[in-house]
């Protein structure tokens, strides 16, 4: 059994309360464990889709984009990508290889589970699988495929999603490390997984709308661990929407370097610079700009 929680200061999502922090539920889970027949575990937890797509799962200030492991800038809880709401797992490993599963109840009543982005989008079942092979020398290879069923609490399309729909994810990652070096690469196939609106940016556009929608991504993460606790890395990543629409379609790009000092087991600062580029993406055009932030992480 597991039970955590945090609090974010000046939390840089919606939700948050009059003073700028949101306290919330990492995870609340308990498991049962049988050595030959693996693990089963219920509750708030990370997800089989996380078991692989979890390869890009590095970055601390910002979020990893092209494997959209924490949507809209949460925690991944209502489409099962990273720490899941009401998900049973399955998991076990035979040798190098290991197996996972997951299923996400529908929510307990109607909008009790529903989307960062929209209230009016609700979860009605999700699955996933996922399998992966680590080898000896550092180098582990995954595939993952995940299935988040979702309606409309009201029957109307929202945020380009149809009354009832399927948001689809397949991810392939890869991921090795040697000493203190370690690099990471995914490829991800989504039909109305991906967000076109990064962060609720908009880049100051009004026309600009965050909808669900169909993309190829792709993004590497490579990091080097000082031994004095300084941790330099680098993320790149591509995202190409091809949704029907001129406000499902473009193309956006990020450029990320960051730095993390470990100065003990629990307590992190890390830092980081963010360059974000979209082309013909919801509104015609190109649009750049900067961000950088952040975190202090002290666990308990």
């Amino acid at each position: 059994m597991k039970l955590e929680w945090d609090n974010l200061t000046s939390a840089p999502t919606e939700g948050v309360s009059s003073s700028g922090d949101q306290f919330r539920t990492r995870l609340g889970y308990f498991s049962v464990h049988h050595e030959d027949f693996g693990s089963l575990r219920f509750g708030k937890q990370y997800s089989a889709y996380h078991d692989v797509a979890g390869y890009m799962d590095n970055l601390i200030v910002f979020d990893p984009d092209a494997t959209p492991i924490f949507s809209d800038t949460k925690d991944g809880g209502f489409m099962g990508t990273a720490r899941g709401d009401d998900l049973v797992t399955y998991r076990n490993s035979f040798a190098n290889l290991n197996l996972s599963a997951q299923y996400g109840f529908e929510e307990n009543s109607p909008g009790n589970l529903t989307s960062p982005g929209s209230s009016n989008v609700a979860r009605e079942s999700n699955y996933a699988f996922a399998a992966s092979y680590d080898f000896d020398f550092g180098l582990s290879i995954g595939a993952t495929h995940l299935v988040n069923k979702v309606e409309t609490v009201d029957g109307s399309p929202t945020m380009n999603l149809d009354p009832s729909d399927e948001q689809k994810i397949t991810t392939l990652a890869v991921k090795y490390s040697y000493e203190a070096f370690k690099v990471a690469a995914a490829y991800t196939d989504g039909t109305k997984a991906h967000e076109t609106d990064y962060l609720a940016y908009g880049f100051g556009n009004p026309l600009k709308k965050n909808n669900y929608a169909d993309a190829q991504a792709m993004d590497i993460y490579a990091e080097y661990y000082f031994s004095i606790g300084l941790r330099p890395y680098i993320y790149l990543s591509n995202v190409d929407f091809d949704g029907d629409t001129a406000a499902t379609k473009g193309e956006r790009s990020i450029y990320s370097m960051g730095l993390s000092y470990h100065a003990a087991p629990n307590f992190i600062i890390s830092g980081e610079v963010r360059g974000v580029e979209e082309e013909d993406l919801g509104v015609t055009g190109k649009r750049d700009d900067t961000i950088s932030g952040i975190t202090v992480i002290y666990a308990f």
